[in-house]
């Protein structure tokens, strides 16, 4: 535990304020692989910056669209990054795979009432979220835009494809009526 005093208080007021290890954690690795959403596993990973992000700009943002307002802040963290075009592909996923997420969520999970298949579900989900982050992760690696594509067009941009038909495979579902399935 760390003891600091308080630089702002005059000499005379000083204020004892302490610190624990907490203070300074900056990733959960646990919650961050086994987390049960996106953003979960998102706010697990560079903590730090993540509440910097969320409390001075993603609050700030006049647009009240969700995914308008995570492709902002994706786009302002993956210049933070540096302008390879590789952070952009990757950050700007995110706001996409959220989407996906909530509309499946919705259009699929609420559905289920069976204990035995939603603990199913919700491992498929997870083993199918981190293989999204691999797929989209390729951006960060690479950084360049050639590299980048020609991965995904030697797999046939498959995760591209993937996030497109749980998008709309979680619309149909929600169109549906909502009839409880075990």
């Amino acid at each position: 535990m760390f003891i600091a005093l308080d630089a702002a208080q005059n000499s005379e007021e000083t204020e004892r304020v302490e610190y624990d290890y907490k203070t300074i954690t900056n990733i959960l690795p646990y919650e961050t692989e086994f987390s049960t959403t996106i953003r979960s596993t998102i706010r697990t990973w560079n903590m730090t910056v993540q509440w910097w992000l969320a409390s001075h700009v993603y609050k700030k943002i006049p647009i009240q669209q969700k995914t308008v307002r995570g492709i902002i802040l994706m786009m302002i963290s993956a210049y933070w990054h540096g302008v390879h075009p590789g952070w952009y592909a990757t950050f700007l996923s995110a706001p996409f795979l959220m989407l996906a997420e909530d509309i499946m969520r919705r259009g699929l999970r609420q559905r289920i009432t069976n204990v035995t298949v939603l603990s199913i579900h919700d491992h498929i989900a997870s083993f199918v979220r981190m293989r999204f982050f691999e797929y989209f992760a390729v951006g960060a690696h690479f950084l360049q835009y050639s590299h980048i594509i020609r991965y995904w067009s030697s797999i046939y941009f498959i995760g591209h494809w993937a996030l497109l038909l749980l998008i709309l495979t979680g619309q149909l579902l929600n169109w549906l009526p909502n009839q409880k399935s075990n």
